[in-house]
């Protein structure tokens, strides 16, 4: 008795049923050449090809703040509403931190009632059109051991866009910074922010060397 035999790409059964190995340029729209270590497959349009990515590739806009002090003696808290419902208080100059763009990215300052303006303050960080991937880490400075704020990345409407993230006082239980994660897919310029979900007894201001950003531009709009 006759049989036709299942074929894949061309390779048939062997005596036991089992295809023969298929490799990815077996496939009609892979063309692969001379594959190195540490190389990626990327479609060209046409086919799947090999090629190699550096950081400039992945990456094409960033931006970088942090902070290495504190701000000048604020006793104010942060509230939901206004200008105090951005976390802020990194300062711009020698004395204060850093801030570091690529791509068209900015940071914004802005000087609530009670913080002194003697110096740059990142405040809201201005995006351009893409796909961004959003880390920040902080601590709170607190009335007392009960205080506590519940804080995320927002847009310019405070819609959030990561997860919710608790900061305590470390009297309340909690020591060491909090890493703040977020992402946006915007089609045109954006600022974001990290903003109060809630908020009690949080100070305008904080203790030594609490506040990094990093922003990164991962990819163009995604449709």
């Amino acid at each position: 008795m006759s049989h036709n035999k299942i074929t894949v790409l061309g390779k048939t059964q062997n005596s036991t049923g089992d295809i023969s190995t298929i490799n990815l340029n077996d496939l009609s729209d892979v063309t692969l050449s001379s594959v190195a270590n540490n190389e990626i497959i990327e479609y060209n349009g046409v086919n799947f090809v090999n090629g190699s990515k550096d950081e400039s590739d992945i990456v094409s806009g960033y931006l970088l703040a942090t902070e290495n002090t504190t701000v000048s003696s604020v006793t104010s808290t942060y509230e939901l509403v206004s200008v105090n419902s951005k976390f802020l208080d990194t300062r711009n100059s020698a004395l204060y931190g850093r801030e570091e763009t690529k791509g068209g990215l900015i940071s914004i300052s802005e000087f609530p009632s009670g913080t002194a303006s003697v110096a740059d303050i990142y405040c809201q960080f201005q995006l351009i059109s893409g796909q961004f991937l959003l880390i920040a880490s902080t601590r709170g400075h607190f009335v007392n051991s009960s205080s506590q704020s519940v804080v995320c990345w927002m847009d310019s409407n405070y819609n959030e866009l990561g997860a919710r993230v608790i900061l305590k006082p470390a009297s309340g239980g909690m020591r060491g910074s909090k890493r703040i994660l977020g992402y946006i897919n915007t089609n045109t310029t954006e600022k974001v922010h990290i903003g109060f979900v809630s908020t009690s007894g949080h100070y305008r201001r904080r203790t030594n060397r609490g506040y990094t950003i990093q922003i990164f531009r991962i990819g163009d709009y995604l449709s």
